[in-house]
């Protein structure tokens, strides 16, 4: 990953991130979660988790498949503001660092007659990659 893709202080430059190592990262976070879930390894599993959402490949690729993947891509949100430039998406990766969550709060898709905002969908991607195989292994009755 080059240098100038995670600075310290400055926005991230989205033309700087190596997408293919943020991928990889990613997913062996989330492969690793599955099989401590697996295992029965709840503290490894709790551990894995939070270290997924503090990882900024995490916040990168979620920003990226809200606002460049999804269909819903060119529709703003109820705020009116639609995340187009790569400086605006970079601005987005480093909001995202100081969100602090609240305890299982459900937010609806649809929040008003706009549909729902970006920073709402970039921060349910980011945290959707926690969950998901974990919610997978407990609801197969048999597992993996």
């Amino acid at each position: 990953m080059d240098a100038t893709a995670n600075v310290m202080y400055g926005t991230t430059d989205w033309q700087a991130i190596d997408w293919r190592h943020a991928h990889q990262v990613v997913r062996n976070l989330r492969q690793r979660i599955f099989k401590a879930t697996a295992r029965g390894d709840w503290k490894r599993v709790r551990s894995l988790q939070k270290l997924l959402l503090r990882s900024w490949s995490n916040r990168a690729v979620s920003v990226r498949k809200v606002t460049q993947c999804n269909q819903g891509k060119n529709t703003p949100g109820v705020d009116r503001v639609l995340v187009k430039t790569p400086q605006a998406r970079g601005a987005l990766i480093d909001a995202l660092k100081t969100y602090r969550p609240e305890n299982c709060v459900f937010r609806s898709k649809i929040t008003g007659p706009f549909g729902p905002k970006l920073p709402l969908n970039s921060e349910q991607s980011y945290r959707l990659f926690r969950w998901e195989r974990f919610h997978f292994l407990a609801s197969c009755r048999n597992g993996w």
